[in-house]
Formats: structure tokens, sequence, C-alpha cells
């Protein structure tokens, strides 16, 4: 098939992960797949790319970042949208006016369109200070693209139930899953000489950009927990605590221990397999908004991906029921109770041996290359005019 993938985020930023990794998977299996974005900068002409076999990048001219001028992008989409021509046109993020735009350019055609629903947009921290008018829109966007679609992917169970209540035509869950090749995963061993990280030291590991909806707080406040009982502890994290702290809790002083976190600042691709290798565990604690039960992270694929167990808070989030159906993880209600979990666990080399095959088979579960297969077969159904929802 000749598909053609539309992403409102730069590259290497937030869900152009997600874009690029079933996009990726789908070309191992002989499809021609171009995705279609903006540049994070101010650039005029058209970047075309081939990182692959059947993979194609197409990074379109970005004239302005402020809100009103992002508008100038929907001739360029639209445009590419109709001299394309693909068998089927996967919509990310709908909710930017060129891309739902670009939903009802092919209701109107009777094209194959695809919406890719990955998050609770209404409910979501980064159109917070949109006010009245930006709610309203996003309230009739979101549930009206994927009701006019040809189909949805969606990336969490929550919005699974949402798309069925709202009657969309047909229904695929894909979650963001295990992309095998996004790093060589090291030893332990090897990982902690080349980190300086003893070899029996308790070692901890947080990363990501996104720390809203009480994310930030809650994690921090596990490091803190930790550290405090455990002030040998190494807690790796790619952010700065106080930082992150401050944004979450201006009037409130850091906890002591939280100075014994490390920032080890930003981590590149290449080198996560390190980082990963030398960790214990990982963190990703959540609230329980709806955003956050809509949610599927990337970055819970790259933790899976390194085979390291998973410690989060007990909520009806897609990282819970992940870490509850494949025993790849500790579940704690505060972020205290995490913390003393992973105390006991490390004491216990039966459960972290049985924790790391969890995750192993947590890892085989959600391949890419097998999501991309399932996917196929959805575009495949659609095509032929199936309504019949995929499990």
């Amino acid at each position: 098939m000749k598909l053609l993938f539309l992403v409102p985020c730069p590259r290497d930023f937030g869900g152009f992960f997600r874009v690029t990794y079933i996009a990726r998977a789908l070309a191992k299996h002989s499809h021609e797949v171009t995705v279609l974005f903006h540049s994070k900068n101010f650039r005029l002409g058209i970047v075309r790319s081939r990182s692959a076999e059947n993979f194609n990048l197409v990074e379109l001219p970005n004239l302005s970042n402020r809100p009103l001028t992002k508008l100038l992008h929907i001739p360029f989409v639209l445009l590419w949208v109709l001299f394309q021509r693909a068998d089927v046109v996967h919509v990310f993020t709908p909710v930017h006016p060129e891309n739902f735009l670009t939903v009802l350019l092919c209701r109107l055609l009777r094209w194959k369109c695809i919406v890719d629903w990955d998050d609770l947009w209404v409910d979501s921290p980064s159109y917070h200070g949109g006010g009245s008018l930006m709610r309203a829109y996003l309230r009739w966007t979101e549930p009206t693209s994927a009701r006019l679609a040809s189909g949805v992917t969606v990336a969490s169970r929550f919005l699974e139930q949402e798309a069925r209540r709202i009657g969309c035509r047909a229904i695929h869950w894909i979650p963001n899953g295990v992309w095998k090749d996004q790093f060589d995963l090291s030893p332990k061993s090897d990982a902690r000489r080349l980190l300086g990280i003893a070899d029996d030291a308790l070692v901890v590991l947080a990363f990501g950009n996104t720390y809203m909806q009480g994310r930030g707080r809650l994690l921090l406040e596990c490091m803190a927990a930790l550290l405090q009982q455990r002030p040998d502890a190494v807690v790796l994290f790619n952010l700065d605590p106080s930082a992150v702290w401050k944004d979450e809790n201006p009037d409130v002083p850091p906890p002591a221990a939280l100075q014994l976190a490390r920032c080890v600042g930003q981590i590149p691709q290449e080198q996560l397999g390190t980082y990963l290798g030398a960790a214990d565990f990982v963190l990703f604690l959540s609230s329980n908004r709806l955003s956050e039960q809509a949610t599927c992270p990337i970055r819970i694929g790259s933790y899976l991906n390194g085979e390291c167990p998973i410690a989060t808070t007990s909520s009806p989030t897609e990282t819970c029921r992940l870490i509850q159906q494949y025993q790849c993880g500790i579940i704690g209600d505060t972020p205290a109770e995490v913390a003393s979990r992973i105390l006991k666990a490390i004491q216990d080399q039966a459960q972290m041996s049985a924790l790391r095959e969890g995750t192993r088979r947590a890892k085989h579960a959600l391949d890419m290359d097998s999501l991309g297969i399932e996917l196929t077969r959805f575009y495949q159904a659609v095509i032929a005019n199936k309504s019949a929802s995929s499990q």
C-alpha cells in the first residue's frame, strides 16, 4: 500500500516518535510510507529524506510558530494530500486545523482516511491556556474527526471505549510499543562501569520531557521518599529536579533529600541502552486525570525495550494496566508506597528476576513489527469497506 501519515509535531518531539515507529514497522512490510511534518524552526523550503527502504520523511516549510500564522500550514498539507493520492491517509492529532481539514477533504472525496486518537485533547494541558473558544473547538473537533474518518486507531483502551461510545465506523487499538532498533541494550556491569556506578548500587532512572498533569510532583515525591530511606541510592533524572519541583510547587521548598538526585541531562537515543542497562527500576508515576488515562506514553516502549521493571502509582492508566497484565513492574497507591515497594523488591532476587522476565514478555508482545502486521490488516479491512472493529 501507499500510505501518507500527517503529524503536526516537529522532528524528534512528542507524537513524532509514535508516528515514525508505526511508519517504520509498516515500511518493513513493503508498504511505501511517507511522513509529512513541519519544521520546528523557520524554514522556506521542503526537505525530503529517505531514512530506510520504503520510509520517507517530508519536512514542510514553517513560516512562523505563532498560533494564528500556523494556519499557513494548511495549504501545504492539503496540496500534498491531493497530489500524493495515497491508498490510506493516516491523520495524527486531528485537532490541528490542517489535519482536521484533511479529514474533511478525504470525506468529501471519499478517500480512505484513518484518524489516530492518542490523547484526550480536550483535557490536555497543551490547550489549557486557550480559553473557552479553544475548549469549544476541541469539544467539537476531537469526536467529529473520529466519526468522519473511515476508521480510527486508538492508543489506549480508554480511547477505544470513547470511540465505541461516539459511534466510530472501525476501531483499532495500537499502543506505543517497542521499537527494538531504537538502541542496543548494554549488560548491567558494562553500563554501570561506563556511568561510574557501583555494581551493588540501587539505581533508579526517569527520563522524559513532559511532567504535566501532576506527573512531576508525584515523581519527585517518590524520588525524595526513596532517597530519605536510602541516601546511597543512585537516582538519575534527565531534568533538574529543583526546577521541575518549582514548576509544580512554586510556594513549597523541595524536600532536602531531593538534592541527592542526579541530573544527567538530555539522554541521546543511542545512549538509552546504557542508562536502562544500568537501572534496577524506571519510574513513571501518573495522576488520575482523564487525559492520563487516555494516553499511552511513548517512553513506556523505551523502558520495556530496556527490559527494566516499571514503578508506578495505582490509577486506571495504560501503564498500570500493562504492569498488571505482564507483571513487569510494581504499583503503589502513593509515591511513598512506590518507593517502599522498590526497596522491598530489590532485596528479593526471585521477585526481581520475575519482574525482568515480565518486561521481556511485554517487550515481545508490544513489538512494533508485530503491531504493524495487525495494523496492515486493519487498513485492508477499511479499504474493503469492512466496518468491524479490530481487537
